[in-house]
């Protein structure tokens, strides 16, 4: 199948919500989740304090976690990273996994599992993988937008990131061909009275789903299957 670029317009939010209905039909040649969305180690929906709790309980009974997510946030994903190291977990995605859950959850994956020269990443269902900004992304254009107040701001979260992208062999400077493809970008700060001025962002795309070369070559993720955005006709269509 010819590939296009898939990008979900900003000012389409629905398209977003109808590409993940479209990628939630089960293909004639696509597999089952390799396990019981009711396992406590399928972790599905947004990553935040309960399925940070739900995958610390899971706590290596488990040899595999499966995800499906939209994301979350930093401070959780960094934690369910680093259980998916320290318990050297194998990761499915199954359907869905963007923003937070492709920044943190397959690096971490990729850290977990390279000792052993195993591919830790599992695609199962043709999933929708999608990248957005990052707090790497916001470091730099923070630091190259602002003349005062940056050394005030906290930049943790960019860094806890890079590192976690580098251990897991991925390439950390992936965000600049994001960015490319998120199109027009418009990056505006504002005082609110703390001392690192605020960044309100706006992009032309809300997010880039990456094709599996994509994530090969560019991403440096070792994985197995195929994503929703290789099949541009399965990926897009309306269910």
């Amino acid at each position: 199948m010819r590939c296009k670029e898939l990008v979900i317009q900003f000012f389409l939010p629905i398209a977003l919500y109808l590409l993940m209905a479209a990628c939630s039909q089960k293909s004639v040649d696509s597999q089952p989740p390799t396990v019981s969305e009711t396992a406590p180690n399928y972790i599905y929906g947004q990553i935040n304090d309960i399925t940070k709790v739900q995958v610390l309980n899971v706590n290596g009974q488990y040899e595999k976690l499966v995800f499906h997510s939209p994301g979350g946030y930093p401070s959780g994903s960094m934690v369910i990273a680093d259980e998916i190291i320290k318990h050297k977990y194998v990761v499915d995605i199954d359907t869905l996994c963007v923003s937070a859950c492709a920044e943190y959850i397959l690096p971490a994956a990729n850290a977990a599992n390279a000792a052993n020269k195993d591919v830790g990443v599992n695609f199962i269902n043709k999933p929708i993988i999608g990248f957005h900004w990052n707090a790497m992304m916001i470091e730099h254009e923070m630091r190259t937008g602002i003349k005062e107040g940056v050394q005030e701001c906290d930049f943790s979260s960019s860094q806890q990131l890079k590192s976690l992208q580098v251990l897991g062999n991925v390439n950390p400077a992936f965000w600049k061909a994001t960015l490319k493809k998120l199109g027009t970008s418009k990056f505006q700060y504002q005082e609110d009275g703390s001392r690192c001025p605020k960044i309100k962002m706006g992009f032309e795309n809300e997010y880039w789903l990456p094709t599996s070369n994509q994530l090969s070559v560019q991403f440096k993720l070792n994985f197995n299957g195929e994503v929703c955005a290789d099949d541009f006709d399965f990926c897009a269509k309306k269910s």
